[in-house]
C-alpha cells in the first residue's frame, strides 16, 4: 500500500482495504478492510513502511511471528475453513505468501534505488557535457564586450573546438542510452531502460543534442571561412592547417581532434595567463578557470555525486583577489 494519504481504497489479494485508520503503532498503521466477495466480513490490515524493514532481518521475523500469532486466534470474530487441516494449510500458505510479498517489496525498493543511481550517473555525464555551454557563453559574451582581447581566428577556433567536444560527449551519452549493454548489471540496465527516469533523461539528452548540433553546424560554416581567410594571409601557419583537418561534422574523439583541441586550449591560456596576476576583470579569470577544467574535465568533476550548481555558484560568488590567487596557483602547477 502507498504511504500517502491521497488513496481511497486498494485491492490486496482477496481483500479490499479502505483509507480509514483503526490505529497506529511504532512500526505501522492499521486500516479497515473487508473481503472482496463479502463486504460484511470485515478485516484489519496493517501497513508497514518498507523502509522500516528493508535492511532488517529481525523486523521480518517479527512480522512473521505477528502473522503466526494472529492466525492462532479463535473467536467469533475470526473466520475459519471447514476443517482443521484446511486451516493449517491456509495458515502456512498465507504465511509463505506474506513472506514472499515482503521480500518482493524489499527487492523492488532496492531495484528502485539502483535505478536512481544509474540515472544519476547518466545525468552526471550529461552535466559534464553541459559544462561546455557555460564556457562557450562566457567566451562569446566577453569577446563581444571587448573584455576578451584575442584574434578573430583564435576566438572561432576555441569556440568550435569546445563545441565539437561537447557534441562528441553528448553523442557518447546518447549511444550509451541506446545500447542494450552497459557496465552495469544486465538486469538492472534492462529495468532502467524501462523506467520513467530513463524516458525523462533520454528526452533531456535528445533536446541537448538538437540545440548543440544546430549551433555546431552554424559554427562549422563560420569557423571554416575564418580559418580559410587566415591561411590566405599566412599560408605557412601549421596550426591553422592542422585545425582545418578537424573542421567537419565527424563526432568521434580521435587522436587528431584530441591534439588540436588541447593545442587550441593551450594557445588561449598562453594569451591569457600573463593577465592573471594583475587583471581586475573577473570574467577573464573565470575563462581561465573554465579552460583549465576543459583540459581535463574529469579531474575536476571527479565523481557522479559532483555538485555542479555549487561549482558554478562558488566561482560566481568568489571574490576577485581569492579567484586570482587560485588561478595563478593552478597556472603555476600547469607550467611545472
Amino acid at each position: 500500500m502507498a504511504e500517502g494519504s491521497d488513496w481511497i481504497s486498494k485491492k490486496i489479494d482477496k481483500f479490499v482495504v479502505v483509507n480509514k485508520k483503526l490505529g497506529k503503532g511504532a512500526f505501522g498503521t492499521v486500516f479497515r478492510g473487508f473481503c472482496e466477495d463479502d463486504e460484511s466480513k470485515l478485516v484489519a490490515a496493517k501497513q508497514i513502511p518498507i523502509k522500516n524493514i528493508s535492511n532488517s532481518d529481525k523486523m521480518i521475523k517479527l512480522i512473521k511471528r505477528e502473522i503466526n500469532n494472529l492466525q492462532k486466534l479463535d473467536s467469533k470474530y475470526t473466520e475459519y475453513n471447514e476443517s482443521k487441516q484446511t486451516i493449517t494449510e491456509d495458515k502456512y500458505q498465507y504465511e509463505e505468501k506474506a513472506e514472499q510479498l515482503v521480500k518482493q517489496q524489499i527487492d523492488n525498493e532496492k531495484m528502485r534505488k539502483n535505478i536512481m543511481k544509474v540515472n544519476e550517473y547518466i545525468l552526471y555525464e550529461r552535466n559534464v557535457s553541459f559544462f561546455y555551454n557555460f564556457v562557450i557563453q562566457k567566451i562569446i559574451k566577453s569577446f563581444n564586450s571587448n573584455i576578451l582581447s584575442i584574434s578573430g581566428d583564435l576566438y572561432f577556433r576555441i569556440i568550435f573546438a569546445i563545441c565539437k567536444c561537447q557534441n562528441i560527449n553528448l553523442e557518447r551519452v546518447n549511444q550509451m542510452l541506446k545500447s542494450q549493454t552497459s557496465d552495469f548489471n544486465p538486469q538492472l540496465w534492462r529495468n532502467y531502460q524501462q523506467s520513467r527516469e530513463f524516458i525523462k533523461t533520454q528526452k533531456t539528452i535528445t533536446q541537448d543534442i538538437y540545440h548543440s548540433k544546430k549551433f555546431f553546424q552554424e559554427l562549422l560554416k563560420k569557423t571554416s571561412e575564418v580559418v580559410e581567410n587566415s591561411l590566405k594571409k599566412d599560408p605557412s601557419k601549421e596550426s591553422l592547417k592542422k585545425f582545418q583537418e578537424v573542421m567537419n561534422d565527424k563526432l568521434t574523439q580521435d587522436s587528431n581532434f584530441k591534439q588540436v583541441y588541447q593545442q587550441s586550449l593551450a594557445e588561449l591560456l598562453n594569451n591569457l595567463k600573463q593577465l592573471a596576476p594583475s587583471t581586475n576583470k573577473k570574467d577573464i579569470l573565470i575563462i581561465i578557470r573554465y579552460i583549465i577544467v576543459c583540459q581535463n574535465p574529469y579531474s575536476e568533476f571527479n565523481n557522479s555525486d559532483f555538485d555542479f550548481n555549487k561549482f558554478y555558484e562558488e566561482i560566481d560568488n568568489c571574490q576577485l583577489d581569492q579567484l586570482r590567487e587560485e588561478i595563478v596557483k593552478k597556472l603555476n602547477q600547469i607550467s611545472q
